[in-house]
């Protein structure tokens, strides 16, 4: 990694630093109308009082979107375009008192005023991931390290079983078997 963007990585890390809260606010579901392909894309996130959230994004057979999502500076904004795409980062979640479950995440910028830690996919592990938070009895704890300095956020599990059933249904999770995942709750 070249030293500017190791200087970028560090000034995410030191901004990452600053945030990590614990929130238990609803899940709140989109799920538009049928697209062009016969789709019907379903957006639902939960948001925490510092601004950070937990999304999870997709529609019929396409990939899927788990996004740790957190405010950011234009500063590091424009950072993270810096990054190389192959720059992975450790996603981590775990739902109640199971297991922590790893994505390889890319960071990326969210929106012009949002950075997200993205894993996109189809994977079992991500469909039973979805599965255990719409069972999920407690919290949904999140977390990633970058560079050492680790920043995790818990989020609460109201609405979250109505959430992940419209993404379950929507997305045709019942098409992902999860017989090569571990139990996650």
């Amino acid at each position: 990694m070249s030293r500017r963007k190791s200087l970028q990585t560090t000034a995410i890390a030191i901004f990452l630093m600053m945030f990590g809260s614990v929130a238990h606010a609803q899940w709140f579901t989109v799920a538009k109308g049928s697209d062009v392909f016969g789709n019907a894309p379903v957006v639902t996130a939960v948001r925490n009082n510092n601004g950070n959230g937990l999304t999870v994004q997709c529609a019929g057979d396409d990939p899927i979107q788990l996004a740790y999502v957190m405010p950011a500076s234009q500063e590091i904004l424009n950072g993270i375009s810096n990054l190389e795409a192959d720059f992975l980062f450790d996603l981590l979640v775990k739902v109640d008192s199971g297991t922590v479950q790893k994505f390889d995440a890319q960071l990326k910028a969210w929106n012009t005023l949002s950075m997200a830690f993205v894993f996109t996919g189809r994977t079992p592990q991500l469909a039973a991931l979805i599965r255990s938070i719409g069972k999920a009895k407690q919290t949904i704890n999140v977390g990633v390290e970058v560079m050492g300095q680790k920043v995790a956020d818990t989020f609460g599990v109201l609405g979250s079983t109505s959430a992940m059933n419209t993404v379950i249904k929507n997305c045709n999770l019942d098409q992902i078997k999860d017989n090569d995942t571990p139990d996650l709750k």
